[in-house]
């Protein structure tokens, strides 16, 4: 993550899990044919799959779109607790279990982000990485991942990291990674006391402010 404040930088990162990416969730899987992208409620659970095939997993953006849309029903409770297991389609479903490993991702995330910005004031949001390319903005709202403010503020800015690989590959352009590592300043989450007090408070499944 990076914030840029009157062309300087400051850049932290966290671990947060494979859950995003379909990791270690019961059903998950990642960005392939057949992975649920999508989920909507219209009488039943309803939903989409990559290039319209049957079936086959949940990527990232389809357990973002599951978890909002169960949320919306209020058969999840912001506090993440679910009465029974969500089933899909077939043999594909949301379990207990898969929703406290995306809440700790969840948390992890939106806690990097609370000790990036302090309060900084947010003009523009960049959502790089293939992840980004398909994610529902009023869903992550929803969930509690990104503040509402953000919604006419964001962006799909695609595979940045390989894009900025290849242009510097290209142009050899040193001195400028180096004008950039010089106005970048990084902030370790280890030596951060605050780190944690935000991962609990976002462990909900609350809109930000």
């Amino acid at each position: 993550m990076v914030y840029c404040d009157q062309n300087h930088y400051i850049v932290t990162s966290a671990a947060c899990g494979p859950a995003f990416k379909g990791g270690h969730m019961k059903c998950g899987i990642g960005a392939v044919v057949g992975a649920v992208d999508k989920v909507w409620f219209d009488q039943r659970l309803k939903y989409h799959t990559l290039q319209d095939q049957q079936a086959v997993g949940v990527c990232g953006n389809g357990y973002i779109s599951w978890l909002a849309t169960l949320l919306k029903k209020g058969v999840l409770q912001k506090s993440g607790y679910m009465e029974h297991d969500s089933y899909l389609c077939g043999d594909i479903v949301l379990t207990k279990k898969d929703i406290r490993k995306f809440q700790l991702s969840k948390s992890t995330i939106t806690a990097t982000l609370d000790c990036l910005l302090q309060d900084k004031e947010v003009n523009r949001v960049y959502l790089s990485g293939g992840f980004s390319k398909s994610i529902d903005i009023e869903d992550c709202i929803r969930l509690g991942l990104f503040s509402r403010t953000w919604k006419d503020k964001s962006s799909i800015s695609g595979n940045t990291a390989l894009r900025g690989i290849c242009q510097y590959a290209l142009l050899q352009d040193r001195k400028k990674i180096e004008e950039i590592q010089g106005k970048s300043k990084t902030i370790s989450l280890m030596e951060n006391s605050l780190f944690f007090e935000y991962f609990v408070d976002n462990m909900y499944f609350i809109e930000r402010e």
